[in-house]
């Protein structure tokens, strides 16, 4: 299993999207990761949702149901290898 991101942060937040950026984990789990889950929990909500899955290392653009009046947003990412699925 791969080790938790690093410095995951808003990188850019417009109307109607957030811009995240990541360094990768300092672990990969013995394996190279492929891919990062993006998940987001609601205000009020206590469960995780999938976001989006993004390939590209260090950034993803979530644009789904979002707005600058979306207040307490939470946003995770975790890396994906062949031993952790996801």
């Amino acid at each position: 299993m791969p080790g938790p991101v690093e410095n995951l942060g808003k990188t850019e937040v417009t109307e109607t999207s957030i811009a995240l950026g990541w360094e990768e984990p300092e672990d990969d789990g013995g394996c190279d990761v492929t891919n990062y889950v993006i998940e987001r929990r609601e205000p009020n909500r206590a469960s995780w949702n999938n976001a989006m899955s993004s390939r590209t290392t260090g950034r993803a653009l979530i644009s789904d149901n979002v707005t600058r009046n979306t207040k307490g947003l939470c946003l995770s990412s975790a890396a994906v290898n062949q031993n952790f699925p996801g």
